[in-house]
């Protein structure tokens, strides 16, 4: 068996690197979205 120290290690590393890749998409949706909006105000 593992012990539960070891569990909750691993469990936020997992959370972490999840959030990591949500903010790494939210800001890629973002800089896109600033393009589009870009492109829209020299058209």
């Amino acid at each position: 068996m593992v012990n539960n120290d070891e569990i909750k290690k691993f469990d936020k590393k997992i959370k972490k690197s999840i959030d990591f890749f949500i903010v790494k998409i939210l800001k890629n949706f973002a800089f896109k979205r600033k393009i589009l909006n870009f492109q829209r105000i020299i058209i």
